[in-house]
């Protein structure tokens, strides 16, 4: 046995250590047992650990707890495990036993046993071959402690709270998925119906002959009519135009007509022109609406004049024109959407038509647009202007 106030070995039977003096009692008195619990005696000998300069003590769960009552590292940094006996009878060697066995389980490096009482003489044999430490500790039953520490989540736990996580991760994977079967099956359908309006439209280069007439309204619906001019695919809607895509794929200059018969061309498709390889457009004053990536990827595109009368600049409308260095933007323009000029060769933008209202509120895209057409071309050392009349600049 050790003495639970110098920690030096007591001989069986002392009721006085004889390097300290402490008394050394084998049990409770009659009112200090009745009003400590065995997990109170728990509380108490962390408690006193902690005191006796032992860190990150900790009681272990009061079932299932592998032969060890408190868990802690000794002040000279050793783990070590302990196991609580609140006993009036002599302790056996039982106690040694699982004390020994959570020693390896908790990887520890020291076993203590802590009891109210005392040891038989079996298990204090059994405690010095095996390496497993004895003491007699009585705490005072008023001094109780409360349970605030508790042993540290275990590694099941653990494993169970990532596998939670697991399952809105997935969610989101498929959701992702789903979504992106839905953009995939929506551009297949308007490449099938980009294909089906070329198919079906009328040559006008090899048969000049071809007219398109709009019939009166006889109240059924009208089905679209497409013709090919000059290697252009136009759609017929309604009243008027749309070109749809260019059929001539080795045309580098394309000219937009005005109007067909009569029927004027006011839209071009959302992706009409990309990845072409054209170098110059000249499009009509008809124009009213240039959807999103209509001229995306054209990488060799160097010149392009939008007409009067368009006021937005689509989404991606020019993204990776890389051979776009100056652009013109008539007055009608009140909206530049994003991406529209992302990652061309643009240097300036001329917005001389533009007037002065506009340019306010048009003040924080541009400085947006600036810094971000700097940021793409710095390795080519170029910078963007916005050129003002001078009018302006002196007012």
């Amino acid at each position: 046995m050790y003495c639970s106030n110098c920690g030096e070995p007591v001989p069986d039977g002392s009721m006085i250590c004889p390097h300290c003096g402490n008394q050394i009692s084998t049990g409770f008195e009659e009112n200090e047992s009745d009003s400590l619990t065995p997990y109170d005696y728990e509380e108490c000998v962390a408690e006193h650990l902690r005191k006796a300069g032992y860190k990150k003590v900790y009681t272990t769960k009061k079932s299932g707890d592998y032969g060890a009552d408190v868990v802690g590292i000794s002040p000279n940094g050793k783990k070590v495990c302990v196991q609580c006996k609140k006993y009036v009878n002599p302790v056996g060697v039982k106690a040694v036993q699982e004390i020994y066995s959570a020693k390896a389980y908790y990887n520890c490096e020291l076993a203590y046993v802590y009891t109210t009482s005392s040891f038989t003489s079996q298990a204090q044999e059994l405690a010095d071959r095996i390496g497993v430490e004895l003491f007699i500790y009585i705490p005072n039953a008023s001094l109780v402690p409360k349970r605030k520490y508790s042993a540290p989540r275990s590694n099941k736990r653990r494993v169970q709270r990532r596998s939670g996580c697991l399952v809105p991760f997935l969610i989101v994977i498929g959701l992702i998925v789903l979504l992106t079967h839905a953009v995939e099956k929506e551009e297949t359908k308007k490449r099938t119906e980009r294909k089906d309006i070329v198919v079906s439209a009328v040559n006008r280069d090899k048969d000049p002959s071809a007219k398109i007439t709009i019939l009166p309204d006889s109240g059924e619906s009208k089905q679209p009519t497409s013709i090919i001019v000059e290697g252009i695919c136009y759609l017929l809607v309604d009243d008027h135009f749309e070109v749809v895509c260019l059929y001539d794929f080795e045309r580098t200059s394309i000219h937009i007509q005005e109007s067909i018969d009569g029927i004027p061309v006011t839209v071009i498709r959302e992706e009409a022109f990309e990845d072409e390889i054209i170098t110059s457009v000249v499009l009509p004053d008809s124009i009213r609406e240039i959807q999103r990536s209509a001229f995306s990827t054209c990488r060799k595109l160097t010149s392009i004049n939008l007409p009067d009368g368009l006021t937005d600049i689509a989404q991606n409308t020019f993204i990776l024109c890389e051979s776009l260095s100056n652009i013109s933007l008539p007055k009608t323009v009140t909206k530049i959407h994003s991406g529209a000029f992302s990652s061309t060769a643009l240097t300036s933008i001329n917005l001389e038509n533009v007037p002065l209202y506009r340019r306010q509120r048009f003040f924080w895209m541009q400085v947006f647009i600036c810094f971000a057409f700097t940021w793409i071309n710095r390795d080519r050392r170029s910078s963007f202007f916005i050129y003002r009349t001078k009018s302006n600049r002196d007012s």
